[in-house]
């Protein structure tokens, strides 16, 4: 467990405010949010080609889209012991995630627009040595 997670545990327990969060303590491996995966499969990508990766979050605010990124899963072969699909605004998804013991290490936003409204929960919903990943289309003149 990385010293900062062992402090802010410590400063939990002596508040009588102990996590009830235990995975988040053995944590080994890459946590991945795709906050808005549409089918999922740049999330599959991810775990068919990237080593360690503990854990994906497929999440889209569309039901049907995040119906297709579980049949999508099942399709590829993906162990669902290591996705969980989620249904729910991203900006919402990730200030949930607030905690650092619950923190992410990637966040992949691929937006449809812009990014602005995302940004704010964006930064409290990864770790310090987070990766982001910003996909942003610009027209072309």
């Amino acid at each position: 467990m990385e010293e900062r997670q062992m402090k802010f545990l410590k400063k939990k327990e002596e508040n009588g405010q102990a996590s009830s969060h235990i995975e988040a303590k053995t944590r080994c491996g890459i946590t991945i949010l795709d906050a808005l995966a549409a089918t999922g499969l740049r999330s599959i990508r991810y775990l068919k080609e990237i080593p360690n990766i503990e854990h994906v979050t497929i999440n889209d605010i569309d039901a049907k889209a995040t119906h297709a990124a579980l049949e999508n899963v099942k399709r590829n072969d993906v162990s669902e012991d290591l996705v969980t699909i989620s249904n729910m605004d991203a900006s919402l998804l990730m200030y949930q995630r607030r905690d650092p013991l619950l923190h992410y290490d990637v966040i992949d936003l691929d937006p449809y627009g812009t990014v602005g409204l995302l940004v704010c929960n964006l930064n409290r919903s990864v770790t310090r040595e987070a990766w982001f990943i910003l996909f942003q289309l610009i027209p072309c003149p």
